[in-house]
């Protein structure tokens, strides 16, 4: 657990040092959101124990997935997916983030 905590403080993940933000009520707000998502980390690790990674591992699996707009027949967007990395992928098909993207694929 202090282990989040160093995380929080560093930018490799979630930075939990306030950029723009002057009021106590926003800088609570921040760090909500920063406990938020290292929370949300932490659940995908969990999801995926059994690959053994860590979070900034997690993460940069999870940056190599990229979903694009684009414009599709007869002018309608379209969300497509990038070619992913062997890794991307199966964090992609380990955690469905498929139904997540409306439309055939």
């Amino acid at each position: 657990m202090e282990e989040d905590f160093k995380w929080l403080k560093d930018r490799q993940v979630v930075s939990v040092k306030p950029f723009w933000v002057w009021h106590d009520a926003t800088v609570a707000g921040h760090t909500f959101l920063c406990v938020m998502g290292l929370l949300l980390l932490r659940y995908l690790q969990w999801e995926l124990r059994d690959l053994d990674l860590s979070i900034k591992e997690l993460v940069e699996g999870l940056e190599k997935i990229r979903v694009v707009l684009v414009r599709g027949k007869e002018g309608k967007p379209e969300l497509v997916l990038e070619r992913m990395s062997r890794e991307g992928a199966q964090l992609f098909t380990r955690l469905n983030l498929g139904r997540f993207i409306p439309g055939p694929r």
